[in-house]
């Protein structure tokens, strides 16, 4: 009898704790929810575009971030670099290839 006692006391008191501190939170978030931040505030950026006579934070919406992002990024710009095989603008084609080959 003393060992249902005690595998009581070890294994259901804590999970019944548990599970009253959850009820708790749980009610407390349903009772007093987040106040969600006001969009607008979060979206708007200094644009590069702006900054010839004034600078004006402006909302920039996730196309432009992305379409500036690739103008950043032109072949072009980035310095050639040496490696075993010669020399690259990008990622060598040999490289590539053993990465098609080793994909999972």
């Amino acid at each position: 009898m003393h060992v249902v006692t005690l595998i009581f006391i070890i294994v259901a008191i804590p999970v019944i704790f548990c599970m009253l501190i959850w009820v708790a939170a749980t009610v407390y978030r349903l009772y007093f929810p987040e106040k969600p931040l006001p969009l607008e505030s979060q979206l708007a950026f200094i644009s590069k575009a702006h900054h010839g006579t004034h600078d004006l934070a402006v909302p920039v919406g996730v196309r432009e971030i992305k379409e500036e992002q690739r103008r950043s990024q032109d072949v072009g710009r980035i310095p050639p670099y040496h490696f075993s095989c010669g020399i690259s603008n990008g990622l060598p084609s040999c490289w590539l290839d053993d990465v098609w080959l080793r994909r999972n």
